[in-house]
């Protein structure tokens, strides 16, 4: 009995070094761990047209799988805090500077810098509302309406069709620091007795508002931002504010919307795991004005925001090999032909 256990440990042994030595031919070896990257996936536009060139030359260049998780502004900043989320690529740092501003300093979350440097947000109406437009025959409605302060002489322009009595402004994307901002800017303003903020429940259906009211020559009245679609396309009027002031805005909103840096952020443990995406993330950095005309090239021609982000791939590369070295730029070519 004895001899015989001895012999079966003895083949045992033998089979598993004879398997040990086939597994890298046979595929029984464990598989090396998986180079993934959370990017994570906004409700605007911009956002993915960056997480498109992003991914493609992060998947193309260094070999990363990629994954997205779907969000609006505030979820997307606590996913990337928390490390449910590898990378934002657009953090509107002043909308929120409390919840970034933490573990920016204590190093939970990484500012690989701007991905443009500069954005601008407010109150906006169509130019034919004040300066009226030969071309499409509509006569000027409000040539005195210039900044906010001229709103509540204006209210019946803008009259809501669920309140006649008040007029109506287009409300920031649920989820957005944007929305609490026009709520207290409506009531410090002195507006809450001439305007009611209407919620358009997304993104698409502000922009649809925006849209439909400008094709049909009609006023309109509501917050939007740069870069986007809609300002790229439209010759929309932002109206005039108090110059913006930290301490005032901080405190009831009462001046112009902060022009807010644009950064990618980066959750500080992945940045640790993946240095190599922090550098090429370190690097990356476009213009407002672009990201503007990526948007209008997407829309214009019926493409997706990864269809935007291919198109500046093939068409701006002088701007994107900048960001990587001649190897990873090769093996992006490659991948675009």
């Amino acid at each position: 009995m004895v001899t015989k256990r001895k012999l079966g440990t003895k083949i045992v042994m033998v089979i598993l070094g004879v398997l040990l030595l086939l597994a890298p031919f046979t595929g029984c070896a464990a598989e090396a761990p998986k180079k993934t990257v959370i990017f994570g996936e906004g409700d605007w536009d911009s956002i993915n047209i960056h997480n498109g060139i992003a991914a493609f030359i992060l998947e193309h260049g260094y070999g990363y799988q990629i994954e997205y998780v779907y969000g609006s502004e505030y979820p997307l900043a606590i996913g990337v805090i928390g490390g449910d989320i590898d990378v934002v690529m657009e953090g509107w740092m002043q909308n929120i500077p409390e919840t970034y501003d933490p573990p920016i300093a204590d190093g939970t979350l990484i500012d690989a810098g701007a991905c443009f440097p500069e954005s601008w947000q407010g109150w906006v109406i169509p130019r034919y509302v004040v300066e009226g437009d030969a071309e499409r025959g509509i006569e000027p409605m409000a040539p005195g309406l210039i900044s906010v302060s001229d709103l509540p002489e204006y209210w019946e322009l803008f009259k809501d069709p669920e309140v006649p009595t008040k007029g109506r402004i287009y409300d920031a994307i649920p989820g957005w620091r944007a929305a609490d901002n026009t709520a207290m800017k409506l009531v410090s303003e002195g507006l809450e007795d001439y305007y009611v903020l209407f919620n358009p429940g997304s993104g698409y259906a502000l922009a649809a508002s925006m849209e439909g009211a400008y094709l049909k020559g009609k006023p309109w009245l509501g917050y939007y931002w740069e870069p986007s679609v809609e300002m790229g396309r439209l010759d929309m009027y932002k109206l005039e504010d108090e110059p913006y002031d930290a301490e005032v805005w901080n405190e009831d909103c009462s001046t112009a919307f902060p022009a807010t840096p644009v950064d990618i952020l980066i959750n500080g443990e992945f940045a640790e795991r993946a240095p190599v995406v922090v550098e090429f993330l370190r690097e990356y950095t476009t213009t407002t004005e672009l990201t503007q005309a990526l948007m209008a090239y997407m829309v214009d021609n019926e493409l997706d925001a990864k269809g935007a982000a291919l198109y500046f791939l093939r068409e701006y590369e002088s701007i994107w090999t900048k960001w990587v070295s001649s190897d990873v730029a090769s093996k992006v070519r490659a991948a675009l032909d």
